[in-house]
């Protein structure tokens, strides 16, 4: 019962943007109030039309919605919505999706900073580096530590600006050399089609990352003890799991057919193929967690499963956008997926029965 309300929480932030406010942590926190200062020992997820945020969460802030105004501090922050202000402190990266976008002056990044809009104003000195997607980019900061790479149609950067690495940004962008102190500038050339597409591109990867993180949360809400299945898949199982996961593809669309030559059976062949469809979506899902996993016990030595799901789902989207080499893995994950999916579903039967 309480997995199913932990799924109901999820549930309640996946529509954020018909719901006032919504908070939830992995400890079952649920609160509609914006206007506390709490210190969140675990990632934490908020959602809303306008939210306002002072908390300090030691993993993951998540939050989404339609005005953004975010304070308080966090390990990583991944925040999207129409108009948002970010103001807050994060350890490690930031990742910022939206419309109109500020990282104010008061912000402090500790290290990279990946931002897609329509309008980025950057004011806020930032240790790493910069990689930005947007219609029109300002840049105000004092000192940048690191590259900006970035792809504009107008790039503003103010004359107080310094940048100790290199400046990279489209050949066909709207920018005016200023009298910022830039060690380094490279151009790169991107036609009229891939430009204006690349906003686009870029939403339709963190849309993706959004849902695939969702869904394999809402899965070990739910079922917490079925990743615990994905540690059990050593490397001398790997070969038996993707073995599994290839038979099953193969056999059920052959025994739903099998299954359909026979009335009574129909709705049971019916239903077989909608599971069947189930799994095959989730296979990758799957795949990812358990990539996930993998390098955050082996060898990230982290054993917060919030990041570990988040690392698996962020390799997957950036491998399957190499040419080829993409379509290769999607189809072994796939496989992988299935056969990792099998081992739950077998495991988990046995534990019902005992």
């Amino acid at each position: 019962m309480e997995n199913i309300k932990k799924l109901f929480i999820l549930l309640i932030i996946s529509s954020f943007l018909i719901l006032p406010n919504v908070y939830a942590e992995d400890s079952n926190y649920l609160n509609i109030s914006n206007n506390t200062v709490k210190t969140v020992n675990h990632s934490m997820f908020t959602a809303g039309d306008d939210v306002s945020t002072n908390n300090m969460v030691k993993g993951i802030d998540f939050t989404a919605g339609n005005n953004l105004n975010i304070n308080g501090s966090s390990e990583y922050g991944m925040f999207a919505g129409n108009s948002i202000n970010f103001k807050g402190m994060v350890t490690r990266d930031l990742f910022v999706a939206g419309n109109q976008i500020v990282i104010d002056s008061s912000a402090n990044i500790a290290r990279d900073l990946y931002v897609a809009g329509n309008t980025i104003t950057i004011s806020a000195d930032i240790k790493g580096n910069i990689f930005l997607a947007a219609s029109e980019v300002i840049i105000d900061s004092k000192e940048i530590s690191g590259d900006v790479t970035l792809n504009s149609g107008k790039l503003t950067i103010s004359d107080n600006t310094k940048i100790n690495g290199t400046l990279k940004y489209n050949d066909n962008i709207d920018y005016s050399n200023t009298n910022a102190s830039i060690k380094e500038i490279k151009t790169y050339h991107v036609d009229e089609k891939s430009k204006d597409e690349v906003i686009p591109s870029i939403s339709s990867i963190l849309l993706g990352i959004v849902t695939s993180f969702l869904v394999a949360l809402a899965i070990y809400l739910l079922l917490p003890a079925s990743y615990k299945v994905l540690d059990e898949v050593k490397k001398d199982k790997v070969f038996k799991t993707f073995g599994n996961g290839f038979l099953f593809l193969i056999a059920v669309p052959i025994i739903s057919v099998i299954l359909m030559i026979s009335i009574v059976c129909i709705p049971l062949a019916i239903i077989a193929l909608i599971l069947y469809g189930i799994i095959i979506y989730l296979s990758s899902i799957i795949s990812s967690v358990y990539f996930g996993r993998l390098i955050g016990n082996k060898v990230l030595k982290l054993n917060n499963i919030y990041l570990q799901i988040l690392i698996g789902v962020v390799i997957t989207r950036l491998i399957r956008l190499i040419p080829i080499i993409g379509g290769l893995y999607s189809f072994v994950i796939v496989i992988l997926g299935v056969g990792l999916v099998y081992n739950m579903m077998v495991k988990l039967h046995k534990e019902a029965l005992d």
